[in-house]
């Protein structure tokens, strides 16, 4: 049966690229927020190998390449890598598509990346100990390790009249069950983990954990690499609570 997270993106892609304006010139970590680049989260040598997991249109893989690495983007999502074809036409990209589920990444090469990086797809990975693994086994000694996902903050509702955040469990995030059914019986899901969950999975298979970042919107939210009229609904709730949760980990 396909993972229907997958099954869901393919029905989201179109209006999720209609609607974000992502950078191909920085790498991506929040909404309206600063870019991986910028910061000098990662800084790639000409010729280091370098993957992305859950590349979704893969404008952070082309990114990675203008700064000289050799790219591989991976996504489940047929109807994702149509939109990145199209990206890499017009950057003039050698970055190389994979169609791949993130829930079985057992075909990857031990030692094989210099860097990996995956922003905002961890959380449609229900096994997070298998992911992590492969990523450390995929990783050259001291590679680098970007990873980018939804705050658990995230998973609680945000009252736009009053401008609070209503906590109810956080040692518990609920799953998001997403609306649309992937199949009769079947939802796509967003998990939300506890920071000290990401970052005990991430220890536990052997990463060093060198910066964990919850980045909130740059002064001009134009210059970010992550915008558009998905996000614009949001900017009050993100002015005071992070979206995202970024760890920058090593081998």
């Amino acid at each position: 049966m396909e993972n229907p997270n997958i099954s869901g993106w393919d029905a989201m892609a179109q209006s999720y690229q209609d609607q974000s304006d992502i950078s191909t010139d920085d790498i991506h970590i929040s909404p309206f927020g600063p870019g991986a680049l910028e910061l000098g989260l990662i800084k790639p040598r000409t010729g280091e190998r370098y993957l992305e997991l859950g590349c979704g249109a893969a404008q952070n893989s082309i990114a990675l390449e203008k700064q000289g690495a050799t790219t591989y983007a991976v996504d489940g999502s047929e109807i994702q890598l149509q939109h990145a074809k199209s990206f890499l036409l017009a950057s003039d990209s050698n970055t190389h598509l994979i169609k791949g589920d993130l829930e079985r990444l057992n075909w990857l090469k031990e030692d094989a990346f210099d860097g990996v990086v995956s922003c905002f797809a961890v959380e449609f990975v229900r096994d997070l100990e298998s992911f992590i693994s492969a990523v450390h086994a995929t990783l050259k000694k001291n590679g680098l390790l970007l990873l980018a996902t939804v705050h658990p903050l995230g998973a609680f509702e945000w009252h736009e009249g009053d401008e609070y955040l209503r906590v109810e469990d956080y040692l518990n995030p609920p799953v998001e069950l997403w609306n649309e059914r992937s199949g009769p019986y079947e939802h796509g899901v967003t998990i939300f983990r506890t920071i000290e969950t990401l970052f005990s999975v991430l220890v536990s298979h052997g990463f060093s954990i060198e910066k964990i970042l919850e980045p909130a919107p740059i002064e001009i939210p134009l210059k970010s690499p992550y915008k558009g009229r998905y996000w614009e609904p949001y900017m009050d709730r993100l002015q005071k609570i992070p979206f995202s949760i970024v760890f920058l980990a090593r081998k």
